[in-house]
């Protein structure tokens, strides 16, 4: 397991050990639901906070955006892009596989716009995009937006140095938008950011129906 990822997999085998499921069959809309209800389970969103407020008051290290995400999919999310327009990501890199009910976190530098792109690896296969964007500059604000597309949406090839994945929308629904919520074919990215000079951008991802 990556030293920035927390918390036990949440897997049928997990759903199969609960008296609800024990004789039902399993499905990825259960395995998100339950991995919602163990959101805080183990002290995992405590211990990924603690990893990047330890980054954070390091002298040494580089400071910024604190960002935690939780899967709450049903699904392992495989990272397939991640862009930098400005700035960069601290210590550790972004997490190449955040399992279902796993929270992820990681620091990225200030006055740092960028985008992540994950992918569930299990049907359904949608691609994730989070992307955030930090000003430490008078009259101007921290923003945060989440978009949800189809397998092969984000592909590598449509990342470079100079044109991330669907970066004039992205950079036009940034602005000043402290918490966003989008919906596709039944799953929802919830996210926000605080307006502060370090903030943590906190994002879920799930399916509509677990959230029932």
């Amino acid at each position: 397991m990556a030293c920035n990822v927390f918390g036990t997999p949440v897997t049928d085998a997990t759903l199969k050990g609960m008296t609800e499921y024990h004789d039902k069959p399993i499905e990825a809309v259960d395995r998100a639901r339950v991995a919602l209800e163990m959101k805080n389970a183990e002290g995992k969103d405590t211990a990924a906070r603690d990893f990047v407020d330890k980054i954070q008051t390091n002298e040494a290290a580089m400071k910024g955006v604190r960002c935690l995400i939780y899967n709450a999919t049903g699904s392992p999310l495989k990272l397939v892009a991640a862009f930098e327009r400005d700035g960069k990501v601290s210590v550790s890199p972004y997490p190449t596989l955040i399992l279902n009910g796993q929270w992820a976190s990681f620091v990225v530098s200030t006055n740092f716009r960028g985008t992540v792109v994950y992918e569930a690896t299990q049907y359904p296969a949608r691609q994730w995009l989070l992307a955030w964007d930090h000003i430490l500059r008078p009259n101007e604000y921290n923003a945060c937006y989440g978009e949800i597309r189809p397998k092969g949406t984000y592909s590598r090839k449509d990342v470079s140095e100079d044109e991330p994945p669907r970066d004039d929308l992205i950079t036009n629904l940034l602005a000043s938008t402290f918490t966003h919520e989008a919906e596709d074919n039944g799953d929802v990215i919830f996210s926000a950011i605080a307006n502060t000079d370090y903030p943590i951008c906190e994002a879920i991802m799930t399916r509509i129906a677990a959230l029932e």
